[in-house]
């Protein structure tokens, strides 16, 4: 995971536009400073995004033909080929599995399918970088191959994220790309909701063989995404599902979401030093623990 943002770090370095253009090698993303600080592990302060930032972005759209009679140079075009959308939110304790996401999913192959492009044809690659899991998971959902770059930018922690102003960025770089690889196509993607609401544009220096689509798929990801009924003040035993270990101001404190044995799930939290650094040297997803009121307990 850091070497992955460390490639960021050097796509960010050749990217005028980025905020931070030093290259960062993966021993100091990896590893927790006074200038890297842990965050929520493993997540340390660059693997997450930075929006304090001075940043800003435009894209003008018109008419093939409007562009056309205002003298812009041919080779300037970019055409939207497809957007797509999704609305449908489901709170992390309630996903059925926490290794997938369907929003991604439909909504990304949808998008492709609509542009009539296959994973395998893009020139360029733009998968929200919020942080990792989202990263990685819009990867494996989609299918891109693990062989390209995932960034246009250098990504929300080395080229800036101006909060919800970040996809107009990385639209803007991918025309910038497109442009200098003509007949090119790229992919953008964008998330909100805490990796539920998503959003997706292919764009391209050609117009395509299909007209322009926009389309919704909230209704479908909805029904392709089953939740479990979530216990308040469980008690007993359980298994771990997800859990990691946050950090505030020299303070950690562990938070777990457990699979209960009826096939419902409850979370809990901790601040023994014991189970902290448990989860911090061990894999626990899977491995049975006991749950009390909202709190985890040894074995």
């Amino acid at each position: 995971m850091a070497a992955i943002y460390s490639r960021f770090s050097q796509i960010a370095s050749a990217n005028p536009h980025a905020w931070r253009r030093e290259p960062v090698p993966p021993e100091l993303i990896r590893g927790p400073s006074r200038e890297n600080p842990m965050i929520a592990f493993p997540y340390t302060k660059l693997h997450t995004s930075s929006w304090n930032v001075d940043q800003a972005g435009a894209l003008l759209f018109c008419s093939a033909g409007r562009a056309a009679s205002l003298g812009i140079p041919r080779s300037r075009w970019i055409f939207p080929l497809a957007s797509t959308e999704s609305h449908h939110m489901t709170t992390l304790s309630e996903r059925a599995d926490l290794v997938r996401c369907p929003g991604a999913r439909i909504a990304g192959r949808r998008a492709l399918d609509l542009a009539a492009v296959d994973p395998a044809q893009l020139a360029f690659v733009e998968l929200y970088t919020c942080f990792p899991a989202a990263v990685e998971l819009h990867a494996q959902e989609i299918g891109i191959p693990n062989a390209m770059d995932w960034t246009v930018t250098g990504g929300m922690p080395f080229a800036g994220g101006p909060f919800n102003n970040y996809v107009l960025q990385s639209t803007g770089q991918m025309a910038e790309l497109l442009r200098g690889r003509p007949g090119s196509v790229g992919l953008v993607t964008s998330v909100s909701g805490v990796l539920t609401k998503h959003g997706f544009g292919v764009w391209s220096t050609d117009a395509g063989p299909n007209p322009f689509g926009a389309v919704d798929v909230t209704a479908e990801v909805a029904s392709s995404s089953p939740r479990r009924t979530v216990l308040v003040d469980y008690r007993g035993p359980a298994a771990m599902a997800g859990c990691t270990v946050i950090y505030d101001h020299g303070q950690r404190q562990g938070v777990a979401l457990l699979d209960v044995p009826d096939g419902a799930r409850t979370m809990a939290g901790t601040r023994d030093e014991a189970i902290l650094n448990q989860i911090e040297s061990e894999e626990l997803c899977g491995r049975s623990i006991e749950a009390s009121d909202g709190e985890l307990q040894r074995n």
